[in-house]
């Protein structure tokens, strides 16, 4: 008998990866700034323009998003809704509880996410093998539930890091 392989990696449409890394490297930017400001010296010469890296031919979306709740006055970030398609069978990372919610590993590391960022989160439930043609539709943001990498599927569209290896071995 055979252990099966399995590497666990949300997946997401090629438009969505490059947001949410310009939102990950933006929060990691604004993450390592200081609170004090120091005064700036007074320029002696004229500014230049910083030079232009063309964009790649990507059309992105923006994202769907509501004004946070203003409690002091001060103006907060809005906040970025990503719907997730899951298939809840794939205890412990991705199923659902005795109340029927969706739970596991890959829904505690998304929740870790949307504290740490002004993120939302949904969860779709569906059949494995309609996750990855709904975020190639545009249908579904990304997708979550213990994906392999295969060439075929890389193709069809974007990878995270992987976070979980798992290989295969006569058992």
């Amino acid at each position: 008998m055979f252990a099966s392989k399995i590497e666990l990696q949300p997946t997401v449409s090629r438009n969505r990866v490059n947001l949410l890394l310009l939102v990950f490297s933006l929060l990691w930017i604004s993450a390592c700034g200081g609170t004090t400001a120091s005064p700036t010296p007074a320029a002696t010469e004229s500014p230049t323009e910083a030079p232009t890296i063309p964009a790649k031919d990507v059309e992105v979306e923006p994202p769907t998003a509501e004004p946070a709740a203003d409690s002091a006055g001060d103006q907060e970030a809005e906040l970025i809704h990503v719907n997730f398609g899951v298939n809840a069978e794939f205890e412990p990372f991705v199923f659902k509880n005795e109340q029927g919610a969706i739970v596991g590993f890959d829904i505690a590391l998304l929740d870790a996410l949307s504290q740490a960022g002004n993120f939302e989160f949904t969860y779709t439930d569906l059949p494995f093998d309609e996750l990855l043609p709904k975020v190639e539709s545009g249908e579904l943001d990304a997708a979550i539930s213990a994906i392999t990498v295969t060439p075929e599927r890389a193709q069809r569209v974007s990878f995270t890091d992987i976070y979980f290896r798992s290989g295969q071995a006569p058992v």
